[in-house]
């Protein structure tokens, strides 16, 4: 009782264990995936910024050359061209003013599309500076974009003011060293822009690096360890059920022994009744009982010499004993053995030729017997039997067809296993399903092969093929 509870104590905490380490490496397996998705989507907003940086350059720079064209020309294209440029630079700063005020997405939206940005790009942009605006790289990098649209708006001032002769007084000498000086700011701002978003793209990348080469090593350290545990297991297992097959093959050897000494004492009995209600008229009623009697008796031996067998087979013990042997006469011995069972004629479809081989004939009498005795219980309602035997150079088939039940298609690789029985449609065979499996395994034993063909509802077969004698 006691160890039976230590079993299932035991068994429920090696599951527990197992369905914890599958919840962990699961757990872990989720933490990688989300990991690298936001650190993926974190990266390719930075990207998106970085290329914005690009087009606010370009247009700033793009703006004052006509700023500066305008203010020695006068010419109102210039000025057209200036402020279409420089609404590129403006656009973006509408765009970061309205994600800091929480202003409506397509505001948002619209104003980054204006900024010049690609529309795939801008769902990440904006979630992005909405989630890490407060962070250190994020928040240094919104300080140089704030900073460089403070200049941006100084250049659309000094513009505005040129348009309406406010500055017609200064000299143009001093405007123009003005603009530069505004440029160059703009182009600090936008590079320190540029330089904290990358430097964070690399702490970024440098601690996926760290934190994926954590994950694993953890899943490895998880999976070895349930590996390790569940080959233990596995191993323990493997163990357990080779002592108990050899616990199986102990029991079944010492009980066919057991049972085949008084099987054969009480066969011995039955033949003296048998005899003696022959010569005994008083005796001759009760002769049909005796020869039912018998035949049970023969079964039982039977099916104890297939476990002995088996047993043999299994602890591998199995003699053979091969010597030149002449087949033909084997395989009459056989049939005359094996017609004394069933009540089927067994027609020869040619006259078997004179062929030796090299064999145990005890344990090649049984597989023919066996074969022929299959062939007619699986054809219950056929009269017939065919043998026919073919020699090709070194080796010989002995073929051996019934006309019965058949054999489904899918059962033939398995027919030959050890416990295998055919059942098909309300035909039931008695047997332990060891036969084939004996056959085969003492026609290994004589370097030759066995097999099948079949039909359902036409018959099976069942060939023996050996090697001839030198």
């Amino acid at each position: 009782m006691e160890g039976g509870i230590l079993e299932v104590y035991s068994f429920l905490k090696q599951k527990k264990y197992s369905i914890r380490a599958i919840v962990i490496i699961l757990l872990v397996f989720f933490a990688i995936t989300a990991t690298n998705y936001y650190t993926i989507k974190i990266l390719s907003s930075i990207r998106a910024y970085v290329n914005g940086e690009s087009q606010y350059s370009k247009a700033q720079k793009n703006a004052t050359a006509h700023l500066v064209d305008y203010i020695y020309t006068r010419n109102k294209l210039s000025y057209k061209h200036f402020k279409k440029e420089l609404a590129v630079p403006i656009a973006d700063s509408i765009a970061r003013t309205g994600m800091q005020q929480s202003r409506p997405y397509t505001d948002i939206e619209q104003a980054l599309v204006l900024g010049r940005n690609h529309s795939d790009d801008i769902p990440g942009m904006i979630w992005l500076f909405m989630t890490f605006q407060n962070f250190p790289y994020f928040k240094e990098a919104i300080q140089e974009w704030k900073s460089a649209d403070f200049f941006v708006g100084e250049l659309d001032r000094i513009a505005f003011k040129i348009k309406q002769r406010q500055l017609d007084n200064e000299d143009t000498t001093q405007l123009i060293e003005r603009i530069n000086k505004i440029n160059e700011r703009l182009t600090h701002h936008q590079q320190g822009f540029s330089s904290v978003l990358n430097e964070a793209s690399r702490v970024i990348t440098q601690s996926l690096y760290y934190i994926n080469f954590i994950f694993v090593i953890l899943t490895v350290a998880i999976g070895s360890s349930f590996g390790y545990r569940l080959i233990n297991k596995l191993q323990v297992t493997k163990e357990e059920l080779a002592r108990q097959n050899h616990v199986k093959e102990e029991f079944m050897s010492i009980a066919a022994h057991e049972l085949k000494t008084p099987l054969t004492s009480m066969k011995a009995g039955l033949q003296v009744l048998d005899k003696f209600a022959r010569v005994t008229p008083e005796a001759h009623k009760v002769q049909p009982f005796i020869f039912n009697a018998n035949k049970q008796i023969n079964r039982l031996i039977n099916l104890v010499n297939e476990l002995l067998d088996v047993t043999k087979i299994e602890q591998g013990k199995l003699t053979i004993t091969k010597k030149k042997t002449n087949l033909a006469e084997l395989i009459n011995d056989a049939v005359t053995e094996a017609s004394a069972l069933f009540p089927h004629q067994i027609i020869y479809l040619r006259p078997l030729e004179q062929t030796e081989v090299m064999a145990d004939q005890q344990r090649m009498l049984q597989v023919f017997i066996n074969l022929l005795s299959n062939a007619a219980k699986y054809s219950p309602k056929a009269t017939e039997i065919h043998l026919w035997m073919e020699q090709e150079k070194e080796e010989v088939r002995v073929y051996i067809r019934d006309f019965g039940v058949g054999i489904p298609e899918d059962k033939v690789p398995i027919l030959f296993q050890k416990f295998y029985r055919v059942y098909e449609n309300e035909t039931v065979i008695q047997g332990l399903g060891l036969g084939l499996f004996i056959c085969r395994q003492i026609i290994k034993g004589h370097d030759g092969d066995i097999g099948v063909t079949s039909d359902v509802g036409e018959g099976s077969i069942f060939w023996v093929c050996l090697p001839v004698a030198d």
